[in-house]
């Protein structure tokens, strides 16, 4: 790529619901080149009224024409795919990326999972990364977004394997109002989002609570915290010390 030359980058996304779904809207909406991977009730409803999106905080909701289909009728091959599946579907996807990938595809996974793909796809450039926003399938099309945070974190761990394309597809997520980061220490950036939401989760099973109740004083939030010290040493212990007190 010569220096100031502008990539239109052909994207994938694989899943198209609360991580998904919400990136392709904003994209899509900013006029990019998207396509989303959808299934079921979900996926109909979106080849045939568009996919809706709510914002819980101003109740306002817009329906935006976008591209979707399954992997089974997929037949492009994109420059980027972002991969936001559950960690148990995420298996399925590899002989579909395998299958559409061409030599220079980058795969950003933007999971809760680290590390987990770049041994099934050793062929591409698979990035590390996470992302930060509260939403969910409120019906077939229609996605409901909590709150405004839409922050998506990706890198690579070997700077030798740094592309000119990875700047590109930061700049494009900032052009779609999604607060896009290129890291340059993925490791500690996702072992930061680890540090919130293994916590959060585990703790919140085990009392049988939710996010606002860790916010109170309390036996509940003291187990959170305890167990966010555990994964701030882990870091420590990994050499990527977290850089705030989280």
């Amino acid at each position: 790529m010569k220096a100031g030359q502008k990539i239109n980058m052909k994207y994938l996304i694989i899943g198209a619901g609360g991580t998904g779904g919400v990136t392709g809207y904003y994209m899509k909406k900013a006029g990019k080149d998207v396509t989303l991977i959808a299934r079921g009730e979900h996926l109909k409803k979106i080849q045939k009224q568009g996919l809706t999106l709510e914002k819980m905080w101003d109740k306002t909701e817009e329906n935006i024409s976008i591209p979707a289909t399954d992997m089974e009728h997929y037949a492009e091959h994109p420059d980027v795919i972002f991969v936001c599946v559950k960690g148990y579907s995420l298996q399925e996807t590899i002989p579909f990326i395998k299958r559409i990938a061409r030599k220079n595809t980058i795969v950003i996974p933007v999971l809760n999972i680290y590390g987990k793909m770049q041994k099934e796809l050793p062929d591409l450039l698979v990035t590390d990364g996470c992302i930060y926003v509260s939403a969910n399938i409120k019906e077939p099309g229609k996605l409901l977004q909590h709150g405004q945070i839409l922050h998506i974190v990706f890198g690579v761990r070997d700077k030798a394997e740094f592309r000119p394309e990875l700047k590109e597809i930061q700049k494009d997520l900032c052009d779609s109002h999604i607060d896009g980061t290129l890291s340059e220490n993925i490791r500690r950036e996702a072992l930061e989002k680890f540090s919130y939401v293994s916590p959060i989760g585990a703790a919140g099973l085990y009392y049988h609570a939710t996010a606002a109740d860790f916010q109170k004083e309390g036996e509940a939030r003291e187990l959170f915290k305890t167990m966010v010290k555990e994964i701030a040493a882990l870091a420590e212990a990994m050499g990527v010390p977290f850089q705030k007190d989280m």
